[in-house]
């Protein structure tokens, strides 16, 4: 039995279980939250050729009540009836509805394909690839290509915004020095490269998670589109600053070609949630306990703590007449 430590589970982490087995058997909280951890979870073990099968827990219980009301013998038969993650992907499309018709299918499978690349075995990925097919009734090539391609496609060109001249007083906007900044950053070209990327992003990640406050405008913008809009409908939803912000993502261009997109996406979920505990960690009064929730942050996470307590001494200052940040 291996404790995660939270729900940021990591590549070092999958690399250690890799050394004592080859297929492991996941069992988080079975609540929206416990579901998303999971399958990123999944996903990154799947990358490093581990298999992966999900226990399913019954509503309203998690393992720890499960465990304590009855023991092993409570949880046991749970663990037997784990099924692959992929299989258990299919079950909950189907019970949502998703493969009612063709717009619905085409969305889950955008919402199968991020299991079907992070899959690096070929024996687990050709399972993967026939058995989406099946259940799709398209050609198994079809899938094969779609999860073939690695980079999304180019970030889309807005139009032009015309604002007012920002003030002279006008300086950066609050947060863009943060630690989360780059990966929000980041994250963001890539959710405007892609709406598949933004459909699952959207029910993974709530728009408070966001640091930088014209960051958080555009992506709650983008998550707020009805599911036919095109994604430049969200600019006129948005603020002066955001709309910059907007501009400057635009510009960017798309990620590198030849990017692990879905190595890219969970890395920057899983920095995000280990930021999201922070506060609790800075506030935290017992040095045991303290040390304990460093040791088990990634090294990443360790330096972007070490960012955030020193962002939070930090006098807050308005620099007049400095360039406009995000």
């Amino acid at each position: 039995v291996v404790a995660p430590l939270g729900t940021a589970f990591t590549d070092a982490q999958a690399v250690l279980i890799k050394r004592y087995t080859t297929e492991v058997v996941m069992l988080f909280d079975a609540d929206p939250a416990g579901l998303k951890a999971t399958f990123r979870s999944a996903d990154t073990l799947l990358r490093h050729g581990v298999r992966v099968r999900l226990a399913t827990l019954p509503p309203g219980e998690d393992p720890d009540s499960l465990v304590r009301r009855g023991g092993a013998a409570a949880i046991e038969p749970i663990l037997r009836d784990a099924v692959d993650v992929l299989e258990r992907k299919l079950q909950l499309l189907e019970l949502k509805g998703w493969f009612a018709d063709v717009h619905k299918a085409r969305e889950a499978l955008d919402r199968l394909l991020p299991t079907l690349r992070a899959a690096s075995d070929p024996v687990t990925r050709e399972l993967y690839v026939s058995r989406v097919a099946e259940r799709l009734g398209i050609p198994r090539e079809t899938i094969a290509t779609e999860a073939a391609r690695s980079a999304p496609p180019a970030i889309a060109p807005v139009a032009p915004v015309v604002r007012p001249a920002a003030p002279a007083s006008s300086g950066p906007e609050p947060g863009s020095n943060t630690p989360g900044a780059a990966l929000e950053r980041r994250l963001l070209r890539l959710l405007l490269g892609d709406r598949g990327w933004l459909n699952r992003a959207a029910e993974e990640l709530d728009p408070e998670r966001f640091s930088v406050p014209a960051f958080r405008r555009i992506y709650a913008a983008l998550v707020a589109l009805p599911p036919d809009a095109p994604l430049g409908d969200a600019l006129a939803a948005l603020d002066p600053r955001a709309q910059e912000a907007w501009q400057r993502l635009a510009a960017a261009g798309p990620p590198p070609e030849g990017m692990d997109v879905d190595g890219e996406y969970v890395g920057i979920l899983e920095a995000l949630e280990e930021m999201a505990t922070f506060a609790d960690m800075a506030a935290e009064k017992d040095p045991m306990v303290l040390r304990r929730r460093w040791q088990a942050l990634s090294k990443e996470g360790q330096a972007r703590f070490q960012m955030y307590l020193a962002n939070a001494r930090r006098p807050v200052t308005r620099h007049a007449g400095s360039p406009t940040e995000e």
